[in-house]
């Protein structure tokens, strides 16, 4: 619900009135356009985003979906009031997935729109069709400490709650994972070089820079709050937007505040697109506007700026000593890792055992020597621990490969008693028990105890040795 390939082509609302113009107001905060286009057609109100079959993904907007849920998504507080009192809005509607205002208010981070919809009394029992959460859930998944605090009146202690939940290195190198799988997704591996390459966050239009750009911030620790311009293909293609992403919740939402004072500004959405990354989105009222001045009054913190155009350099950012500051910063943070990293592996690399003289054959006794060999019978096995948790505790790539390994000898293990079994005439005789962890009728050509595997794994192993010996294949 938050990154799309979206082409603009798709996009086009020739009618003033109607349901996808509403929509953009709504979520746009476009207050003005709002009220012009329900005391035309006051009967679209509660209607419904149609859905498009076979091209659900392609949408602007989710379908079943009603103008008051993206509305609370973005965050605008007096759309949402407008709607509700003077519109008389259905606020229980659902969309097709079962989400109603709630769940687009608790999963986009919106505190003070959940606690809107609480007054109104917005039924937060509604269990989502796909993900079967609740409102609550997904705050709670989130860790909004705020917004959970609101559904726990019997709770006392709310400056606990009230603290933003601090992530673990191992719970961040996760969310960086799946936020780096969806950027990937953004990219279309089938499109030719000579076809200008398109790039859509949702229905925002960015170029290869900026994507390279999010791929730096979004997917690292400590980076500054990165600006672009990008085009909003539903304001008729409107260049003129600017897209903030804060770290910081709460430092993004009180700065919603101070965007909100500032004339010729229109915030046109906040919120949040992971546990970890928060949007503001910005739409001066006119291109005359300089933007550069007002952001950095109200920011305060470093910045990257990509692909500036504005010439009037009165409080301009440094933009290439703000990058080369950040990228210090941020390698100092990497380097600590890697140097803690590399002295561990360094540690271990010495005591690797490659001098030894093995006889190999073949029979009882031959090879014997070969069998019980291993490059790291002089390491410590608190040393070989010390390294494989240091490296599953912080990195969720080498955690992955760890367990490729570890999944390796496992399911060999696991199949071994009935290799050789013939797999269509034993498969209901001869099997595993997951939950009992038991095998029943076994072949177990090799004699095999629990737990042993076999040569499957052990060249598993031994190709895992040589690429640590060799540092390539």
């Amino acid at each position: 619900k938050s990154f799309k390939m979206l082409p603009a082509s798709t996009q086009k609302m020739t009618d003033e009135c109607s349901i996808e113009r509403l929509m953009v107001a709504c979520e746009t905060n476009d207050i003005e356009l709002c009220e012009k286009i329900l005391e035309s057609k006051p009967e679209l109100i509660d209607a419904k985003y149609p859905t498009i079959i076979n091209f659900i993904d392609l949408t602007p907007f989710n379908p079943g979906a009603t103008p008051i849920l993206y509305a609370a998504r973005s965050g605008h507080y007096t759309m949402v009031k407008l709607l509700i009192e003077k519109y008389k809005c259905d606020i229980q509607a659902q969309d097709h997935e079962n989400w109603n205002a709630m769940h687009y208010s608790c999963s986009a981070g919106q505190y003070h729109i959940t606690q809107l919809l609480i007054e109104h009394q917005v039924d937060d029992t509604i269990i989502s069709l796909v993900e079967r959460c609740t409102p609550l859930q997904f705050a709670q998944y989130k860790k909004w400490n705020d917004i959970i605090q609101l559904f726990n009146t019997n709770n006392d202690d709310e400056n606990d709650n009230n603290k933003q939940y601090q992530y673990s290195i191992k719970e961040k190198q996760e969310i960086f994972g799946k936020t780096k799988v969806r950027l990937n997704k953004l990219l279309n591996p089938n499109a030719s070089q000579n076809v200008k390459l398109e790039l859509y966050l949702h229905r925002y239009q960015i170029d290869l820079d900026i994507y390279k750009h999010l791929n730096s911030n979004l997917c690292h620790d400590n980076t500054p709050i990165l600006i672009f311009q990008c085009i909003d293909t539903q304001l008729i293609n409107d260049k003129n937007i600017w897209f903030l992403i804060y770290h910081d919740r709460v430092k993004m939402m009180e700065q919603r505040k101070l965007f909100e004072k500032v004339d010729g500004i229109r915030v046109i959405r906040s919120g949040s697109i992971s546990r970890l990354d928060h949007i503001l989105i910005l739409k001066p009222n006119d291109d005359k506007i300089q933007i550069l001045p007002i952001l950095n009054k109200i920011i305060d913190d470093k910045m990257i700026i990509v692909g500036n155009n504005e010439n009037d350099n009165d409080g301009d950012v440094d933009m290439k000593q703000e990058e080369k500051e950040s990228k210090n910063d941020d390698n100092s943070n990497t380097n600590w890792n890697e140097e803690l990293l590399a002295q561990k592996v360094d540690k271990v690399m010495a005591k690797l055992d490659l001098t030894q003289t093995l006889s190999v054959g073949y029979g009882d006794n031959s090879g014997e020597a070969l069998v019980d060999y291993s490059i790291y019978d002089k390491i410590d096995m608190k040393d070989r621990h010390d390294l494989i948790k240091y490296c599953i505790d912080n990195n969720i790539y080498y955690s992955r490969a760890i367990g490729c390994i570890y999944g390796m000898g496992i399911g060999d293990a696991t199949g071994a008693p009935l290799e050789f079994l013939d797999c269509v005439k034993f498969y209901k005789k001869s099997f595993f028990e997951l939950k009992t962890g038991k095998w029943y009728n076994v072949y177990n050509k090799f004699n095999l105890k629990s737990g042993q595997w076999t040569d499957d794994a052990s060249m598993g192993l031994c190709m895992a040795d040589s690429l640590i010996i060799n540092n390539k294949f």
